[in-house]
C-alpha cells in the first residue's frame, strides 16, 4: 500500500505566538528557580520570577474559568440530548401504540361508520366511484356518510 511520507512539520504544526511565549516564559523559570536552590537569585532575578509566576497564576486562572463554561455548556448539551433521547423513545412507543391500533382495526373492522377500508364510508364494497378516489385505503377521511358531489 502506497502511503504518502509525512514530514515532521506536518504533524507538528508551528506552535502560536503565545504558546512560544509561554514556552519561553517556562524555560525561564525553570532557569530562575535552579538559581534559587542553588541560593544565587539576585534581585533582578526576583523581579523576574515574580513576574513570571503572576503570569502563569493568570493564565491558569483563565484557563480554569474556561473550562467552568465549556463544563457548563457541556452539562446544557447533555440534558438536551437526555431530552432528545426520551423524545424519542416516547415517538417510537406511540408509533407503536398506534401500529398496534390500526393493526387491530385493519383484523377486525368496527361497524361504527368511521372511515376504514373501502366501503366503510357508508358504501356498498366496490360502488363508490369517487371523483378523487381512496385516500390512503380509505373513502373521505372523516366521513360517515356519503359525500354528495363526491361520490356517484
Amino acid at each position: 500500500m502506497n502511503t504518502p511520507h509525512h514530514s515532521r512539520r506536518d504533524r507538528h504544526p508551528r506552535p502560536s505566538a503565545a504558546q512560544q511565549t509561554r514556552a519561553a516564559r517556562r524555560a525561564s523559570l525553570a532557569a530562575l528557580l535552579d538559581l534559587a536552590d542553588r541560593g544565587t537569585l539576585r534581585t533582578a532575578d526576583a523581579a523576574a520570577l515574580r513576574e513570571h509566576v503572576e503570569a502563569e497564576l493568570a493564565e491558569g486562572d483563565k484557563a480554569r474559568r474556561g473550562a467552568v463554561g465549556q463544563q457548563a455548556a457541556a452539562r446544557r448539551l447533555l440534558r438536551r440530548i437526555d431530552a432528545a433521547e426520551q423524545a424519542i423513545i416516547e415517538t417510537e412507543a406511540d408509533r407503536d401504540r398506534l401500529q398496534r391500533q390500526l393493526d387491530e382495526r385493519r383484523q377486525h373492522p368496527a361497524d361504527d361508520g368511521a372511515p376504514g377500508p373501502a366501503g366503510a364510508a357508508g358504501h356498498p364494497e366496490g360502488t363508490c366511484r369517487c371523483r378523487t378516489g381512496p385516500i390512503s385505503g380509505r373513502h373521505h377521511v372523516g366521513a360517515r356518510t356519503p359525500v354528495p358531489g363526491r361520490c356517484r
